[in-house]
């Protein structure tokens, strides 16, 4: 019944922390969290360390192992992206056409990382992390610099870009 449900749109830490909070102050409906990334919620800074550096397995970064959903009836569906979101009729559509209803929606979507935006920025070599494990990121931001010393081994090159900073109006 979709007004006993939570749909949760975004399954990294915030919607993970959502859903568990769910379960854990008493809520008896149906919870369904919802992420565009092929696996499950992960920790974001052994990712960008130990994982992108080869001396972390990928299911130590797993923010919960598969048994926490079954334990918590939280429904887990991966790698299918919220595309749009029907208020009058309560219901998220998910790009594999599945529609969720839900009684209440949480969106939870995160962030993602800036491109390039310059000549060669689709060279390769030139990666962007945004989802493990298939894309890497080597900007400035908070995952583009540990990625950086990750990739830093001995016998790596490891170029670092910052766009430029844009003076903001005063008010």
């Amino acid at each position: 019944m979709a007004s006993h449900s939570v749909v949760v749109v975004g399954a990294g830490l915030a919607g993970l922390d959502t859903a568990a909070a769910l379960r854990g102050r008493g809520y008896e409906g149906r919870i369904t969290l919802v992420g565009d990334e092929p696996s499950g919620p992960c920790d974001r800074p052994p990712l960008s360390k130990g994982y992108l550096a080869g001396t972390t397995a990928a299911a130590d970064i797993a923010l919960r192992p598969p048994s926490f959903y079954a334990a918590q009836d939280i429904q887990l569906l991966s790698g299918d992206r919220a595309s749009s979101v029907d208020r009058e009729r309560r219901t998220v559509l998910l790009e594999s056409g599945l529609r969720l209803p839900y009684g209440a929606l949480v969106l939870a979507t995160g962030c993602r990382p800036r491109t390039l935006p310059v000549p060669g920025a689709s060279l390769a070599g030139v990666l962007c992390c945004a989802a493990w494990p298939t894309r890497r990121t080597c900007g400035c931001g908070s995952a583009g610099r540990p990625a950086a010393s990750s990739w830093s081994a001995p016998g790596s090159s490891v170029s670092r870009w910052r766009p430029p900073r844009v003076a903001s109006a005063t008010r």
